[in-house]
């Protein structure tokens, strides 16, 4: 029998496996990676949905004891400033227990830091502002298109002033904590979640049960934003970081 001669130089039979073996494991290690963060943003987001239920019932319920209705978790008044950073922070705490039992235990510090942020920079300090001002220019009585626009100014004024220095008070107790430096850039996020603000002015320009009907679906949804960022921070880490 003829033994064929093939012409030319070829690597081994192992080397046109190898790149093939080392892009699955690739794969499978970033479908990993990607699998824990939607595993840690549904736990947080449950986390805040969940606390925020919570609140919302309790004073559903203590408003109708005998006659509750789940209809009426999404029909509260939200004028009291100590109710909307009541609801504010239920979320960003439900949202920080997610995150912190699902995620790995070398990122518990970071959302906690971030809760901090969210709690004192985007809720304590510019709703207190915001809810101070506007209810002492509805004591002044002004004629009523005087009050909407001193309203709308305080509003704006309230909410720049108390996220910009609120975060800073944050930062400062993140580091007396932590012993270490917190730098935090603001961004849109941390202004957008405080369209409530903007929903308290609309409900001093309008009369009726609608005004008040769509604030209390809508100040629940967007208070979940808090609760995401806390727990849901580093989430976007070197996807080589070791866990």
């Amino acid at each position: 029998m003829t033994k064929l001669k093939v012409l030319g130089n070829y690597p081994p039979i192992h080397a046109y496996h190898q790149p093939q073996a080392q892009r699955t494991f690739g794969e499978n290690k970033e479908n990993k990676i990607f699998n824990h963060k939607n595993k840690v943003r549904a736990a947080t987001l449950a986390g805040s949905i969940a606390a925020s239920g919570v609140y919302l019932f309790s004073f559903a319920k203590y408003k109708n004891p005998k006659n509750f209705k789940f209809a009426q978790l999404f029909k509260q008044n939200f004028k009291n400033p100590l109710k909307v950073m009541g609801l504010a922070t239920s979320t960003t705490l439900g949202g920080l227990l997610g995150g912190v039992f699902s995620d790995h235990k070398s990122k518990r510090k970071a959302k906690v830091k971030e809760a901090i942020h969210q709690f004192i920079g985007n809720i304590l300090v510019p709703i207190s502002i915001v809810g101070t001002a506007v209810g002492a220019i509805e004591k002044k009585q002004y004629p009523r298109a005087k009050e909407i626009l001193l309203s709308g100014i305080a509003s704006i004024v309230g909410v720049v002033t108390g996220v910009v220095s609120g975060n800073y008070i944050a930062g400062k107790i993140n580091e007396k904590i932590f012993k270490e430096n917190d730098k935090r850039h603001l961004g849109p996020k941390d202004f957008g979640i405080h369209i409530d603000d903007i929903m308290t002015l609309v409900a001093l320009t309008a009369n009726g049960d609608k005004i008040q009907s769509f604030i209390g679906k809508a100040l629940p949804a967007i208070f979940l934003l808090c609760g995401y960022e806390a727990g849901t921070s580093r989430l976007h880490d070197n996807p080589n970081e070791k866990h």
